[in-house]
C-alpha cells in the first residue's frame, strides 16, 4: 500500500488542475472503515468523481436519478448498471487516472466483482490504472498489459521510521505524556521493528493507547 497516498493524490490533482480532459479518480479500501469496503460504495464513489454535471447527457442525469435518488440501501444498487454508466462517463474523457488501495482488504468474493470490473475498465484507450495491493493479490491475473513493482521491506524502513517518530512525537504530549523519554524510544523502536516492512499508519494510535497501560516487559513480549 503507498503510505503517502494524500500526497500522490494532492500531486496529481495538482498536476492536472488545468486539464478538464483529464479525471483524477481515487479509492481506497480500508478494512478498519468497513463503509469502505462494500462494492456498491466503491462504485458509487468512482462514478460520481468521474461525473461533469455541465457535460451531463439528460439521458445519463436520469439513469443517475434513477439509481440513487431515495436510494438508502447501498446493497440494493444495480451493480452493472454502475459499471456501465462508470465506463460510458470515462468515455467523455481523454485521460482517466484511477488509483486504488486496500484491494486486498476486501473480501474474496467482493474482490472478484473489483477484479472483472478493473478488466473492463483496462480496455478503456482513455484508462491509465493504478493499484497498489499485498502480494497476494496477484494484479498480473487481472490485467493483460502491465507494469508491476514489488516493494520490499526495506524499501519502506525510512518511512516507516518517520511515521513513527512523529506519532510518537505527536502523542507523546497526550496519550503518552506519563512516559519517561526511555519508555518512548522503548515504544518507538518496538513499533519499527515490528511493522516488519508493513506500513502501520492504520494501526500505529490503536497500538499506543493500550500501551500506556502496559510494562515495558508486555510491550517488548507483543512484538516477539
Amino acid at each position: 500500500m503507498f503510505s503517502n497516498r494524500g500526497y500522490v493524490i494532492d500531486y496529481l490533482t495538482t498536476a492536472f488542475s488545468t486539464d478538464k480532459d483529464t479525471a483524477i479518480i481515487y479509492y481506497f479500501f480500508d478494512y478498519s472503515c468497513k463503509e469502505s469496503l462494500p462494492v456498491p460504495t466503491f462504485l458509487r464513489s468512482i462514478l460520481q468523481q468521474i461525473n461533469k454535471m455541465e457535460t451531463l447527457l439528460p439521458h445519463t442525469q436520469r439513469r443517475l436519478e434513477a439509481l440513487f435518488v431515495n436510494q438508502t440501501d447501498q446493497g440494493g444498487l444495480d451493480i452493472i448498471e454502475l459499471e456501465k454508466l462508470f465506463i460510458e462517463l470515462c468515455g467523455t474523457r481523454e485521460k482517466v487516472l484511477l488509483l486504488m488501495d486496500g484491494l486486498d482488504e476486501v473480501d474474496h468474493n467482493d474482490r472478484k466483482l473489483v477484479r472483472n470490473f478493473l478488466r473492463k475498465v483496462q480496455d478503456m484507450t482513455c484508462a491509465q490504472i493504478f493499484v497498489t495491493t499485498h502480494p497476494e493479490v496477484d494484479m498480473s491475473t487481472v490485467f493483460s498489459r502491465c507494469r508491476t513493482l514489488k516493494i520490499k521491506p526495506q524499501d519502506l524502513e525510512t518511512d516507516i521510521k518517520t511515521f513513527v517518530e512523529s506519532q510518537i512525537e505527536s502523542c507523546s504530549h497526550e496519550e503518552l505524556s506519563i512516559c519517561s523519554p526511555g519508555l518512548l524510544n522503548s515504544i518507538k523502536q518496538a513499533l519499527i521493528s515490528g511493522a516488519q516492512g508493513m506500513y502501520v499508519k492504520r494501526f500505529t494510535p490503536l497500538m499506543i493507547k493500550p500501551m500506556t497501560k502496559s510494562r515495558l516487559t508486555i510491550i517488548q513480549g507483543s512484538f516477539g
